[in-house]
């Protein structure tokens, strides 16, 4: 079981993406989400996670889409992690990028979706460039 662990986490740190603009372990500031459904299923993987709320993405290979998933300990639930995934670029004309985050942790047979909330950064109107917890204009 432990490499198998070893194995995840390595596969984590190569795709994690920390971008500094204010995450939950980056700033005192709480950075808010629009409350999404959870799927009330057991997931192999935390990867799986992350592959169920990217969907289709990206839909074609146009524009410069990226996506980065980042997986932290909780740090207000030491039995919790946080697994973010970012949608980056040429999501479509008004949003530039959209991000989930999930609060997951082990069940048994796998790991499972405590919460999880969605926002958007906008890429027209009042609030371009920045993220937020409701649809851009």
């Amino acid at each position: 079981m432990k490499p198998l662990l070893i194995l995840i986490a390595l596969g984590l740190a190569s795709c994690s993406y920390d971008r500094g603009d204010g995450g939950i372990e980056s700033t005192s500031r709480p950075v808010s989400y629009q409350r999404i459904d959870t799927p009330n299923m057991v997931f192999k993987r935390p990867m799986d996670i992350a592959s169920f709320f990217a969907g289709k993405f990206p839909e074609g290979v146009e524009g410069g889409q990226r996506l980065y998933t980042k997986l932290l300990r909780d740090p207000n639930d030491p039995r919790a992690m946080l697994l973010t995934i970012t949608a980056d670029g040429g999501v479509d004309d008004s949003i530039n990028g959209e991000e989930t985050q999930a609060r997951i942790t082990t069940v048994e047979g796998g790991w499972s979706v405590l919460s999880a909330g969605r926002r958007w950064k906008c890429g027209r109107g009042p609030d371009v460039g920045k993220w937020g917890a409701r649809l851009c204009p």
